[in-house]
């Protein structure tokens, strides 16, 4: 049996069965979501199944193009994943934790810090603080080049399985504390608008309208996945975590200035990074060891 097990899954990275082994469940409550609606199901479909598809090619398919491709596709598995988790939290979990959450900030700091922080604001910060937070997204992909261009493909993995790891258990963690952040929960408590230049405040509108998930707070991915980057930075490319690091604080800054996240999930958002750091190791070795085909 242990054998049968190990020939089915040795074809598979280790970052692709993560993905088989959440997109089953996934499917299946998305379609029991979306029975009524043919619009849903077909936008849910086709994430998922297209993933699935390419996933398939790029193993049993042997050229140039299609190894580019299987590289590429964990960040079409974060989204196909991602955009069926707007139906699927309030499915599994109804309950918002914004009150709980607030109240821990409260405990801590006896005020809550993103209501402290109009004290601070003025535009050009602001614009800054947009700008560290709007591109978040293309932090973890110039990344994964720099490193997969400059040292070598095995630290390019740790990387890759890594950033895959944290984003599914952050996922996860959407999905037992829904919460949908500061800007709508206590939004009667600001008294002061966030200001920005036009630029950067049509960047943040559309940026809030692609994130289609909005219970997406704790933990915070974005301080996550931005401190796991300025670890493996400071570990492999140290030029590039200097370079980074105003980048990064911003990002870490912004998401309690711009009223996106607790202070709590900023930290369930560090404990997440340093765990997955700290596993990334032998993370895919230990994986690619036991199948064939690596």
């Amino acid at each position: 049996m242990k054998q049968f097990l190990k020939k089915i899954i040795s074809p598979f990275r280790l970052e692709e069965f993560l993905f088989l082994f959440l997109f089953a469940p996934v499917l299946f409550l998305s379609l029991t979501i979306s029975s009524h609606s043919f619009d849903l199901f077909t936008q849910e479909f086709i994430t998922l199944s297209s993933a699935i598809i390419l996933l398939f090619l790029s193993i049993f398919i042997k050229n140039r193009f299609f190894e580019i491709l299987r590289e590429c596709l964990p960040i079409i598995f974060f989204y196909s994943i991602y955009v069926n988790l707007y139906h699927l939290i309030p499915f599994l979990n109804p309950k918002d934790y914004d009150q709980i959450l607030l109240k821990i900030d409260q405990f801590i700091f006896g005020i809550q810090p993103s209501v402290w922080m109009q004290k601070i604001m003025f535009k050009r910060l602001t614009d800054y603080l947009i700008i560290c937070y709007s591109l978040f997204y293309f932090y973890p992909a110039i990344f994964a080049l720099i490193l997969y261009f400059k040292k070598g493909y095995p630290d390019f993995r740790k990387l890759a399985n890594s950033l895959i790891l944290c984003f599914y258990l952050g996922y996860i963690g959407y999905i037992l504390v829904p919460a949908i952040g500061p800007r709508y929960t206590i939004k009667d408590q600001y008294t002061k608008p966030i200001e920005a230049s036009v630029v950067t405040s049509n960047l943040l509108t559309t940026l809030d309208r692609l994130e289609t998930t909005k219970r997406d707070c704790f933990p915070s991915l974005h301080n996550g996945i931005t401190l796991l980057i300025l670890l493996f930075a400071f570990k492999y490319q140290r030029k590039f975590f200097f370079i980074f690091l105003p980048i990064a604080s911003g990002l870490f800054l912004g998401t309690i200035y711009l009223r996106v996240h607790y202070f709590v999930d900023l930290l369930a958002g560090f404990v997440l990074g340093l765990i997955c750091f700290a596993l990334s190791a032998d993370l895919y070795k230990k994986w690619d060891e036991n199948r064939i085909g690596v």
